[in-house]
């Protein structure tokens, strides 16, 4: 799935050093059109809106129907420019050499889908 060369942006990187991010080697910070990071709780919610600051088209994906989180969270992640995809989940990264897009299922019509993206994160 993610047979991709793993690349640390020097701002995102600085910033959120616990983070993978996969991303074409040549792009900077300034460049990057739409990113996804997954949810895996209060610290991707949280850095989904941080990570506005770089981009306006910032994709969380959880494949929840809702995302829990604190009231505080809540309230800022529904006043940011994030967009939620609810019950979806990663499938597979795609590229060569680089990250393209990345094919995500619906869990709900239980269908697959392609979305172009330049940069995934994925906190462990």
């Amino acid at each position: 799935m993610i047979g991709r060369q793993t690349v640390f942006l020097s701002k995102l990187h600085q910033s959120y050093p616990e983070y993978q991010i996969f991303a074409p080697p040549f792009m900077k910070s300034n460049t990057v059109k739409m990113l996804i990071i997954l949810h895996s709780g209060d610290e991707s919610v949280q850095q989904a809106i941080e990570l506005t600051e770089v981009s306006d088209r910032i994709i969380l994906l959880t494949p929840e129907k809702s995302v829990v989180t604190t009231e505080d969270l809540e309230q800022q992640l529904k006043d940011s420019k994030v967009k939620i995809l609810y019950e979806s989940r990663l499938l597979e990264i795609r590229g060569e050499f680089e990250v393209e897009k990345v094919l995500i299922r619906n869990l709900d019509e239980d269908e697959d889908y392609e979305l172009f993206v330049d940069q995934v994160v994925i906190i462990e």
